[in-house]
């Protein structure tokens, strides 16, 4: 079930920085977006869930969400800022 969120997670921060991305046309809104996601999955995780969730799980899901975040702003930026010229 750990991994089925993995997956999830990588849709959800793709799709985060495609569309931060095509708003903005540079990869700063990609970027401040994965540090918002990783402040807030960081409190959930380290704060909240650290009893509940395995702690391998705790330490690596904020960066994976981070990751995926970066990942889907710099595959989106080179075609958002040609369709916006």
């Amino acid at each position: 079930m750990l991994l089925v969120n993995y997956g999830l997670f990588a849709v959800a921060g793709v799709v985060a920085g495609r569309i931060a991305t095509v708003l903005d046309r540079t990869g700063r809104a990609a970027i401040i977006c994965a540090v918002i996601l990783i402040v807030y999955a960081g409190a959930q995780h380290y704060v909240r869930l650290w009893n509940q969730l395995p702690d391998w799980y705790n330490v690596t899901i904020p960066v994976v969400i981070a990751a995926f975040v970066w990942l889907g702003g710099r595959r989106t930026q080179g075609r958002a800022t040609k369709n916006w010229k």
